[in-house]
């Protein structure tokens, strides 16, 4: 596991604030994401501004992030279990997240936009100007290659392997004899183009559609390790907050017990009779056990 460097506060909201200003329409959907363009416009902005984040790279920027989220979430989660849950005494004590007032923010501005997008029944994205197979959006550019990874990579699979077999058969079109003079007068409809044929299942296009799948394989592997890594990532650092609490809790009842204990010594040495009551309670004790000895032998006899 490799070791990151800690974020300060300035660095961690310059980077909640530039989410909020440039990111908001990777965050609602507007902008695809897939391949963390978003980390990477991140990286430039705090390059751009020169700030204390300028030495910071995508990839830590993607870490920082999923765990400001994920804390967010937690505490969020908590939150509700303690206001359902008020008069239960075995609820644990919150621990303060600590932007959170500015991840709410962002995320309830998030939540209009994507609700405002859902009413209105149209998609943030409009085309502009179509050129030569390139599409330009108001958001981002565009290739006809981008927009074939944007389609689900099930349905690319299914259309390439499921074809059609009548696509191979060719109906002949009916001769007009002398007995249809009467079809023939009717007025022409005008032809319809002929649907694009579908390319047929050959060796070649077999080992083009292998190739693909192993990639979309590879890609899926790639990603559940990351998120698998980072969910393990995200369970020791809440195990090592625990264990901190837990030696701190520990610290306290022995520093508790240490001036309990001295001041018992204070006392003995003042000369409260600390000690002389100890001795004589047990004396006593010894004597009353004594005594009910001695009544018992004398019963049985």
């Amino acid at each position: 596991m490799t070791k990151r460097n800690a974020w300060s506060r300035a660095e961690t909201a310059e980077l909640l604030d530039i989410i909020r200003t440039s990111c908001v329409s990777f965050l609602d959907g507007t902008i695809n994401n897939r391949k963390g363009q978003m980390y990477r416009q991140i990286e430039y902005e705090m390059q751009r501004r020169g700030g204390t984040g300028a030495n910071r790279d995508a990839r830590q920027i993607e870490h920082k992030w999923k765990n400001l989220k994920f804390g967010y979430e937690r505490y969020k989660s908590e939150l509700e279990q303690h206001a359902a849950n008020d008069s239960k005494s075995w609820l644990s004590t919150l621990k303060p997240c600590e932007f959170y007032t500015e991840l709410e923010e962002l995320f309830s501005v998030v939540e209009q936009r994507t609700a405002t997008a859902v009413v209105s029944g149209s998609p943030e994205v409009e085309t502009i100007v179509g050129i030569e197979g390139v599409t330009y959006y108001d958001e981002e550019f565009v290739t006809e290659e981008g927009q074939e990874l944007a389609v689900d990579d099930d349905t690319v699979v299914i259309e390439e392997i499921v074809y059609d077999s009548q696509d191979a058969i060719e109906f002949e079109e009916p001769v007009a004899g002398p007995s249809t003079s009467k079809a023939s007068s009717a007025p022409l409809q005008p032809a319809q183009p002929a649907a694009p044929k579908r390319k047929k299942l050959t060796a070649e296009n077999m080992d083009g559609l292998l190739l693909r799948i192993c990639e979309m394989q590879k890609q899926h592997n790639d990603t559940f390790n990351r998120n698998q890594m980072e969910y393990i990532e995200n369970e020791f650092e809440t195990f090592r907050e625990r264990e901190r609490e837990h030696l701190l809790q520990l610290k306290l009842d022995l520093e508790v017990l240490k001036q309990k204990f001295l001041a018992r010594i204070q006392k003995i040495a003042i000369g409260e009779g600390g000690a002389n009551e100890a001795v004589e309670e047990t004396v006593v004790g010894h004597e009353a056990k004594r005594r009910r000895v001695g009544t018992g032998a004398g019963r049985r006899k």
